[in-house]
């Protein structure tokens, strides 16, 4: 079942993890927002948990949208 989320990242953390923070998926990446690498370690934590995971929106930014398979 395909459904889109909208999470809020933090770039450049000592480990990666998610936790939920008042009503929103905060989601924090150990690669700096620099030559894709944040979006790429987002993408390829997300697809350990999820079967497919598409970034649709965001590319640029902090706030994004993922199309996610389960």
């Amino acid at each position: 079942m395909k459904k889109t989320i909208e999470v809020f990242v933090k770039t450049d953390q000592p480990e990666f993890r998610i936790e939920q923070k008042e009503g929103r998926t905060i989601i924090f990446l150990r690669a700096k927002p620099e030559n894709d690498a944040a979006n790429r370690e987002l993408v390829n934590e997300l697809r350990k948990i999820y079967k497919d995971v598409k970034l649709l929106r965001g590319f640029n930014s902090k706030r994004k949208t993922l199309l996610i398979d389960e």
